[in-house]
């Protein structure tokens, strides 16, 4: 079981973030035709309540996220983290690659408020590794 981790300092400098957001696991090992579970977690400041909408992006061809609505990963108001499958395609091509999760402050403004994570790292290894 992860550990619960705190915002890295990057995260944390410069003018206060209406949400920070992050990835609980550092690196996450696939196999084609496997899944796994991960999490999200925000931390929201300025008394902010609302929900956070949040998209993970960079993902490599042959990887999704079933059963995702029409926001992405939603964290609804009053709770903290959602969790979430990803799901590698069994013709998914091995990789190594940085993904991100992206959250957004949903807002009358013009202007879109939205927070990255650190990279979390995403494996995809060769089919011949089973």
């Amino acid at each position: 079981r992860s550990r619960l981790q705190r915002p890295p300092a990057a995260a944390r400098a410069g003018p206060a973030a209406d949400v920070k957001v992050w990835i609980e696991t550092p690196a996450v090992t696939l196999a084609p035709g496997g899944t796994t579970k991960v999490s999200v977690r925000i931390e929201r400041a300025k008394g902010f309540t609302g929900r956070v909408p949040v998209e993970i992006r960079n993902l490599p061809p042959g990887v999704r996220i079933p059963d995702i609505g029409l926001n992405g990963v939603l964290i609804n108001e009053g709770e903290t983290s959602r969790a979430f499958e990803l799901v590698a395609e069994d013709w998914a091509a091995p990789v190594t690659q940085p993904i991100f999760a992206v959250a957004r402050v949903e807002t009358r403004s013009p202007t879109a408020a939205a927070y990255s994570s650190d990279p979390m790292t995403l494996l995809i290894r060769s089919s011949s590794g089973h």
